[in-house]
């Protein structure tokens, strides 16, 4: 099994101070670009979704960091494309959808994290599911907006036959 970590909106946007804040979204920033740098070899695979066109499109900087250093391998947008809360509507550089980019690397099951569980993160790891990839969540690397929406997203996901592992964070953004 040749997996990917797939990493959703952890930019600015969503952090507190954001327009978009979730509670908990900058220490889970820092928890995602850790993880980055713990995993090593072929099934470091990364990307990001961002919003085009306004300044929270930035990385955080705790995980802008990663991606400068060369650890996260494509990241893709679709912001300036669509509405949706997806990543896996989003496209690299070159315009390759996200699904096949993955494809095409062989990878067959995919990590989640980001913010927020209960929206974005939800969408793509849904969308992972019914693109064929076998697809986990790792709650300890995500927050979520609100602990009913948290709680929903969560049995959403389980019913779909994702696997979740860890606890999300849910906090009052700043």
């Amino acid at each position: 099994m040749t997996r990917a970590l797939v990493v959703v909106d952890v930019q600015k946007e969503f952090c507190e101070g954001g327009s978009v804040p979730v509670g908990g979204g900058a220490e889970r920033a820092r928890a995602i670009a850790e993880l980055i740098r713990l995993i090593q070899g072929p099934e470091r695979e990364g990307w990001t979704r961002v919003v085009a066109g306004s300044d929270g499109t930035d990385f955080h900087p705790a995980f802008a960091t990663a991606v400068e250093a060369g650890a996260v391998d494509e990241v893709f947008l679709n912001g300036d494309r669509s509405a949706s809360q997806s990543g896996f509507e989003g496209f690299s550089e070159d315009g390759t959808p996200l699904a096949d980019w993955l494809h095409d690397r062989g990878v067959d099951a995919v990590d989640i994290v980001g913010a927020a569980v209960d929206h974005c993160v939800r969408a793509t790891a849904l969308d992972a599911v019914r693109a064929g990839f076998s697809t986990r969540v790792l709650l300890d690397h995500t927050a979520g907006c609100t602990p009913r929406g948290m709680l929903a997203a969560i049995s959403e996901l389980g019913d779909a036959g994702v696997e979740l592992t860890g606890t999300p964070v849910v906090a009052v953004a700043t």
